[in-house]
């Protein structure tokens, strides 16, 4: 056996309290890199509210990571200001995103600089905001 890749299946701190404790007892890569993997998630382990969500991610959950890290700049002198994708794209990431347990919070953050633009489903375009400190920028 060996080590392919590291990364993050879950991430509890972005999850709500009702979905904080995680378990992973199954991940299976498929023939040309598809992940499954089946979550036990829930209040406390083994909680009577816990659920069994299964994810499926084509990039490791890699975009969902780049567009969710961009919009976190939002705020930000400089940060993003919009994220062009077609709505079909919009709406894979975004039940990926639920699916996976990610907050409400977080999910908010990204839907605020998503903008819908035909034929972008599979690339994106990002425009971020002038720096308050360049005067040239427009």
């Amino acid at each position: 056996m060996r080590i392919l890749d590291r990364g993050t299946i879950f991430d509890a701190t972005a999850a709500p309290p009702e979905r904080r404790f995680c378990t992973v007892p199954s991940l299976v890569r498929l023939p040309g890199g598809r992940l499954v993997a089946a979550l036990r998630a829930g209040s406390s382990k083994d909680a009577a509210d816990e659920d069994t969500p299964v994810l499926v991610s084509d990039d490791n959950a890699a975009t969902w990571r780049l567009v969710s890290n961009l919009a976190k700049t939002r705020h930000e002198d400089g940060g993003v200001q919009f994220i062009f994708l077609d709505q079909q794209l919009q709406g894979v990431l975004l039940d990926w995103a639920e699916t996976a347990g990610v907050s409400d919070k977080r999910i908010a953050n990204v839907v605020a600089v998503m903008r819908h633009v035909p034929h972008h489903n599979d690339h994106i375009h990002v425009r971020f905001k002038c720096r308050e400190r360049d005067s040239s920028c427009r």
